[in-house]
């Protein structure tokens, strides 16, 4: 081999050295990212094992006493809600009968009022028993 050749061949490895010598630092400083990342992930780790280890579920009958009162609760505010509307039926009827004039309260409420009262009106006004006649409380004496 001639001595070009050969100086050809060494700037030749000289590139390659030098390129290989960049992917190891490259590679060295891609391990330290790494290495940190694991250390990170390692103490994420064990603080969740840790978490875990130490998580306490409650008994599922909790769970359904808990959901059998909530529909029990629901079950009796829909009752209440027939037994207030079959009341305002009964209180329209009963001013038809004995001639009171007026509306009961929660036909003359706005729409507005209705639906802060989850769409049932507001409440009537009291009533007091005269002689067996339901009257509005606010009409002082009877007919």
């Amino acid at each position: 081999m001639t001595s070009q050749a050969l100086t050809e061949d060494g700037h030749r490895l000289d590139v390659v050295t030098h390129k290989e010598a960049a992917i190891g630092r490259r590679v060295a400083a891609e391990r330290a990212v790494v290495q940190r990342q694991l250390v990170s992930s390692c103490t994420v780790n064990r603080r969740l094992q840790t978490q875990m280890a130490n998580f306490r579920v409650p008994p599922t009958i909790d769970y359904i006493h808990t959901n059998d009162r909530v529909y029990k609760l629901k079950r009796k505010v829909i009752i209440w809600q027939r037994k207030l509307d079959i009341a305002k039926m009964t209180l329209l009827n009963l001013r038809a009968v004995h001639g009171i004039s007026g509306q009961p309260a929660a036909a003359s409420g706005s729409s507005a009022e209705r639906s802060q009262a989850g769409g049932r009106g507001p409440t009537p006004a009291p009533l007091r028993v005269l002689s067996s006649r339901l009257v509005p409380a606010a009409a002082g004496t009877a007919r």
